[in-house]
This record gives C-alpha cells, sequence and structure tokens, in this order.
C-alpha cells in the first residue's frame, strides 16, 4: 500500500486532525475549504492507514489521531469541544457540584442540566453520587480534564478557557 501521507490533502487533513483532535467532519470542511466527497474519501484513506480514528458521538463523527488518545481521552475531548458541557466541566474543576448548583451557576434549565449531566455521567468523565436528598456531581479525573482542556485552548474560541488555562499553568508551576 502506498504511504497514506503522499498527498497534499491528506497532509492537510492529518495537520489538522492532530492539531484539532475531536474536531467533526463539518468544521474540518469550513476550515479545510475541501469538498465533502475529497474530505470523506481522504479520511477514509488516513483512517485504513491507521493515521486517524473516528468516533461516533451522537450520530456524528469526530476524528482523533490515532496515537495518544486512548477511549477515555476521547470523550473528554469530545465533551470539551461542545460548550454546555465544557461550562459544566469547568464549574466541576473547581469543586464537586449540586445538581441545583450547577442548574444556578450556568443559567440553564434544570432539563438541559439534567441531559448534559446524564451525558457526561454515561460517558464516565463526570461521577454522580446520591447525599442525603441530594445529587452531586464530581469529575473522575480533574487532572485529565484540565490538562485537555489546557490542551484544546488554542482551538477553542472560549475567554473562560484562556484564564482557566493561565490559572492552572501558573498554580502549577
Amino acid at each position: 500500500m502506498a504511504d497514506p501521507l503522499d498527498l497534499e490533502s491528506r497532509r492537510r487533513i492529518h495537520a489538522h486532525v492532530q492539531s484539532n483532535p475531536g474536531t467533526y467532519l463539518r468544521e474540518m470542511e469550513r476550515s479545510l475549504g475541501m469538498a465533502m466527497g475529497q474530505l470523506t474519501y481522504q479520511l477514509d484513506r488516513l483512517e485504513s492507514g491507521n493515521l486517524v480514528r473516528s468516533e461516533n458521538d451522537s450520530g456524528m463523527l469526530r476524528y482523533y489521531p490515532s496515537e495518544g488518545y486512548h477511549q477515555s481521552d476521547r470523550r473528554t475531548v469530545g465533551l470539551l469541544r461542545q460548550r454546555v458541557p465544557r461550562s459544566i466541566l469547568m464549574i466541576l474543576i473547581e469543586r464537586d457540584r449540586s445538581f441545583s448548583e450547577i442548574v444556578t451557576v450556568t443559567g440553564l434549565a434544570k432539563s438541559s442540566v439534567s441531559y448534559q449531566m446524564g451525558k457526561m455521567v454515561r460517558a464516565g468523565v463526570v461521577a454522580r453520587e446520591q447525599r442525603e436528598r441530594t445529587t452531586w456531581f464530581s469529575l473522575t479525573d480533574r487532572e485529565s480534564v484540565a490538562n485537555h482542556l489546557i490542551g484544546l485552548k488554542d482551538n477553542l474560541k472560549d475567554d473562560a478557557v484562556d484564564r482557566f488555562a493561565s490559572l492552572w499553568e501558573s498554580l502549577r508551576d
């Protein structure tokens, strides 16, 4: 089989996935300015060559580098690339929160918070615990979420992410 990176278009796609792990197909189409047919064909070739891997996220494919992203990493990155889950995860980095605290801090409807928390618990990124009559949530791996958030800061357009990354890095020095 020929080198999967023998074409410039594949090298561009591969570089994009490397620098934007967890990116959606449509995001790549817009960023790279490529036709959808060409993009999906070249992604298939890159997957066949084990250079990228796709993962279904609620009916849409996210693309990751084949190396360095275990399933738990892919789940975390997938959630961090979504605005609402990202804002909730950033709240949970600080400390464990009750359901009502999350509703209050985010300003979201209870049904939206419930849906998002269920999604994050199923992904294994957040843990749910019942304390008396209150439901509490915590990150299963705070360090991993923080590290992925810092790793994604350059391709997430979010001032809060920038502030968190600066603070986290200063605390680690």
